[in-house]
């Protein structure tokens, strides 16, 4: 009774999987065995990678667990030193200023050392 259940909840899932009606009956071509499907030099490593390779959503879902491990990264550089640099060039036309060019050079620096602890916790 068991193994007729467990039967008919693979038929079910294998019918959900395909999107159809879970009472819809399955029917497994019995001329293809499964020593035909799996080459002799195969083994069960080769196939598990296979298999993991052909998953488009474990990749998908290793690109969003980096994206959210840069994410987090690019947090934590709020509560580290950051330093900028700037400079440019000014030409002004005055006939009252000795000089028409103005260079400009600037460095600022900001760390915030305190914040309560909220950007580890967006981190």
């Amino acid at each position: 009774m068991q193994a007729e259940n467990a039967l008919d909840l693979a038929r079910a899932a294998y019918n959900r999987f395909l999107g159809r009606s879970l009472d819809t009956p399955v029917a497994l071509d019995p001329d293809v065995g499964a020593d035909e499907l799996i080459g002799a030099q195969q083994s069960l490593m080769d196939l598990q990678q296979m298999a993991l390779a052909g998953r488009s959503e474990l990749a998908s879902m290793a690109a969003q667990e980096n994206a959210l491990r840069k994410q987090s990264e690019a947090t934590r550089g709020k509560a580290r030193p950051q330093l900028a640099l700037s400079g440019g060039y000014r030409f002004l036309d005055n006939q009252f200023l000795d000089t028409d060019d103005v260079w400009m050079a600037g460095v600022s620096i900001r760390w915030n050392l305190f914040d309560g602890g909220r950007t580890r916790k967006e981190a």
